[in-house]
């Protein structure tokens, strides 16, 4: 039987959120079909019933995260002959991640399959380079803390995300499926991965709801502000997936998400993209559409501005006063996804005050701040071998507590820790921030194992009080301490 390993490279903003959570939804009528869709992240037993209402608008990074891990540790064989031990002939993975693999690693995945007689196929969504431009200039303000105007952002850039990676792939791969995503969009995303996929049986379609929708102008402008005053107090800030500018946009956006986001239409811009990347248009026409499907800007059904709107003066000076300020202005809170906007602002610029600290070195055991710290450890643990935890309380404090802990023997594990008031649980956190002197220090492959939990509200009474932190499944692993609040 043929092996067909798919990968779908998910371009910026061509809907592979919303394909990934169809795909998992989907995934034992593809199994029917003889492709698999391993580790759906919807359900873990690999049933499709039905997409929750939790996950309508969800935000997805696909299932590639452990072929990505065993290509970058040059262990993949293992891995594939693993996904195709059954009898499927095809096994499909998906993520926007794929895209930012290097061509030694690409050209590592062409020599193990061929090892391995399995035929790669390349999938992957174009959009029209305006709007493709577009969306990745809004990606940065969301999360990027980008505060330039559209038009200085794409004068001083030259190339473009996903025509790179189109090239990147190109260099090794020669079956490549590409998908213009404006032609498409109309008829369905999902009927054209299906297509793509070979697949002719019947599948349910992919639901129709936003998922990460782009920022309207407005939003647009208003991050755009908020970046700027963010940046004066805090220089060099670089943002990511848990800083304070992505749970803004994240909150404004879930706030409402079927809004309809305008094009910002710049003529001036237009003409620099045309000069740019006209002949590389016209390439990939010819070669993969053999019609003029890919255009620099293409007809539009959204509505076009040819300025942003001016923010009023008042909505200008909250915030600046909440960015200098939060950290005074409000009590500590909890920060569950239900909070009003300001209280998660509060919560998210605290955390970032208190964990970037120059001084900070739980990585090697220094005292960090003037809250209390120490290593989460268990007494069982002895001196010979790998520990299953390692982590490092940094602060106890009357806002909360802040730390990181990771699983050493299973890195790519989120560990969750159980914070305990005087013998009582009051929540939890997931041990997921980015936390850089972690990375450097060689404790974890990404970084991504902080935690900043926040004092549910009346929970906080003056007194000496018992304070335990506890690893979720690993309860031998704690840190306690008492502190007079």
């Amino acid at each position: 039987m043929t092996k067909t390993l798919y990968l779908h490279v998910g371009f910026g903003k061509t809907g592979s959120s919303a394909l990934q959570n169809w795909l998992g939804e989907i995934s034992p009528s593809l199994m029917k079909s003889g492709i698999k869709y391993p580790g759906s992240h919807l359900r873990e037993d690999g049933g499709g019933s039905g997409i929750s209402a939790d996950w309508a608008y969800t935000i997805s990074s696909g299932n590639a995260a452990p072929l990505k891990r065993a290509l970058l540790k040059r262990d993949a064989a293992p891995f594939l002959n693993a996904q195709f031990s059954s009898s499927q002939g095809a096994v499909l993975f998906s993520s926007e991640g794929l895209q930012g693999l290097s061509p030694s690693t690409l050209e590592y995945l062409k020599d193990v399959s061929r090892d391995l007689s399995i035929d790669v196929v390349i999938i992957a969504y174009i959009r029209n380079i305006y709007e493709a431009a577009y969306s990745d200039y809004q990606q940065r303000v969301k999360g990027r803390f980008l505060d330039k105007s559209f038009r200085a952002f794409c004068l001083e850039r030259h190339g473009n995300p996903q025509v790179s990676a189109l090239r990147k792939f190109e260099g090794v791969f020669d079956d490549i499926r590409l998908i213009h995503y404006d032609t498409e969009a109309t008829a369905g995303i999902d009927l054209a991965l299906l297509r793509a996929l070979g697949v002719q049986a019947p599948i349910p379609r992919m639901r129709e709801h936003r998922v990460n929708r782009s920022l309207t102008v407005l939003e647009s402008e208003l991050m755009r502000f908020f970046n700027k005053q963010y940046l004066l107090v805090h220089p060099g800030a670089k943002g990511g997936a848990g800083g304070p500018g992505r749970v803004l946009s994240d909150t404004l956006i879930k706030s409402n998400p079927e809004a309809s986001p305008e094009l910002l239409l710049d003529e001036v811009v237009l003409e620099h993209l045309r000069h740019l990347h006209g002949a590389e248009v016209e390439r990939v026409n010819r070669k993969y559409f053999k019609e003029e499907r890919l255009k620099v800007l293409g007809a539009t059904t959204r509505k076009t501005l040819e300025s942003p709107p001016e923010l009023p003066e008042a909505v200008r000076n909250f915030v600046t006063a909440l960015v200098q300020q939060s950290g005074r202005l409000f009590p500590a809170t909890d920060s569950t996804d239900s909070e009003p906007l300001w209280r998660r602002v509060k919560s998210w610029l605290f955390r970032e005050r208190k964990t970037r600290r120059s001084d900070r070195a739980s990585v090697d055991g220094g005292e960090v701040g003037s809250g209390m710290s120490g290593r989460i450890d268990s007494p069982d643990r002895g001196s010979a071998g790998q520990a299953d935890i390692l982590g490092w309380v940094d602060r106890v404090d009357r806002f909360g507590v802040v730390g990181w802990a990771a699983a050493p023997r299973n890195p790519g594990q989120t560990v969750e820790v159980l914070v305990v008031l005087d013998g009582l649980v009051v929540g939890r956190s997931r041990c997921e921030a980015f936390r850089p002197d972690v990375l450097e220090a060689g404790k974890h492959p990404t970084g991504l194992c902080g935690f900043a939990f926040d004092w549910p509200r009346n929970t906080v009474r003056q007194g000496l009080r018992q304070i335990e932190v506890r690893i979720d499944g690993a309860e031998a692993y704690r840190f306690s301490t008492e502190i007079r609040f």
